[in-house]
């Protein structure tokens, strides 16, 4: 019972790390996504984005408040700025467009679409490869 306490301050650094990490990083912002190329993605704007026949579409669904999302989103914007020409880059906020009709369950969730179809999907933060062999076998 003594050393409790240890497991408590372990909890509470933790903690503490959780909360500072949120109040401090806030992941890019739309204006970091625009400035790379990627579209944001709003209800207004998701006929003309999203029904390319001839390019592949990859989405990055996120939301400001996931942690995992803030941590890769950057790797989002590094793959799209090296493959800007060969797929059009959309970023979707829950904020901007409803994640349901689009099946969305979990965050961040990265999908390639192609002719109106999933032909491709990450759940979490992961690699991009899979992505990239998908597109150049379009292009």
């Amino acid at each position: 019972m003594k050393d409790n306490w240890k497991s408590y301050a372990g909890i509470m650094l933790i903690l503490g790390a959780f909360i500072a990490f949120n109040l401090i990083y806030k992941g890019p912002s739309d204006e970091d996504f625009t400035k790379a190329g990627i579209s944001i993605l709003t209800e207004s704007n998701q006929q003309n984005l999203l029904y390319d026949i001839d390019t592949p579409v990859m989405i990055l669904y996120k939301t400001n408040t996931c942690n995992v999302c803030k941590v890769f989103a950057p790797k989002f914007i590094d793959f799209a700025k090296r493959h800007q020409g060969k797929a059009r880059f959309i970023v979707a906020d829950p904020n901007n467009i409803d994640f349901d009709k689009f099946g969305v369950r979990a965050y961040p969730t990265t999908r390639l679409y192609f002719q109106g179809k999933v032909i491709e999907e990450l759940i979490g933060n992961g690699s991009l490869t899979s992505f990239k062999k998908k597109i150049d076998d379009i292009k």
